[in-house]
């Protein structure tokens, strides 16, 4: 792209558009170009892009077969052998592809990464997250995505023991990690 910005299509539901270029105008180097519903749509467009925003599953396929990289909404599969397909998917197509609604990603947890990555921090002891959300119900693997990839990133390390309870009738889940260094993180979320 020798120093022009990055050309990005915004694909999927119109709610979503807005809430994802209010996320991409933090990206340096990068331009929306194209808006539309699906990716059918926005290949068919006159105006050339690099690469993708996209919600689902099936325009991140297309965007990937049409030679465009991909920023995905997590989470991508249902199981590790899925994502791994998924994965090799990509590398056949010659694309990069990224993960959007990580946790770790967000401007308030940047300073905790930059310091315990600098050693300004000792290690990690506990972690609490707490999510209380109105919204439509969605599944547990998507509520919980972003923070459970926030404490494996800030543990560096995968956890000894996993403790889960939930209550489907309440829309409660709790889910507890436990670390062999002794630390732990105790993620909460209801609906």
């Amino acid at each position: 792209m020798n120093g022009s910005p990055i050309r990005l299509a915004l694909v999927g539901a119109a709610g979503r558009i807005t809430e994802q270029s209010l996320t991409l105008r933090r990206l340096r180097e990068a331009v929306v170009t194209v808006t539309a519903e699906s990716m059918t749509v926005a290949l068919q467009s006159d105006i050339d892009f690099d690469a993708t925003v996209v919600c689902c599953l099936k325009d991140a396929r297309r965007a990937a077969e049409s030679g465009k990289h991909v920023l995905i909404t997590a989470p991508i599969a249902d199981s590790v052998d899925d994502a791994a397909a998924l994965i090799d998917f990509f590398r056949q197509c010659n694309v990069k592809f990224g993960l959007s609604g990580l946790s770790r990603n967000a401007p308030a947890c940047q300073p905790i990464i930059e310091r315990l990555a600098s050693g300004k921090l000792g290690d990690p002891g506990l972690l609490r997250v707490h999510r209380w959300r109105s919204q439509p119900k969605e599944s547990i693997a998507s509520a919980l995505f972003g923070d459970i990839d926030l404490v494996l990133h800030l543990f560096n390390s995968m956890p000894t023991e996993i403790y889960g309870i939930g209550r489907r009738s309440h829309g409660y889940h709790q889910v507890h990690l436990g670390f062999s260094e002794g630390g732990m993180a105790l993620l909460d979320f209801a609906q």
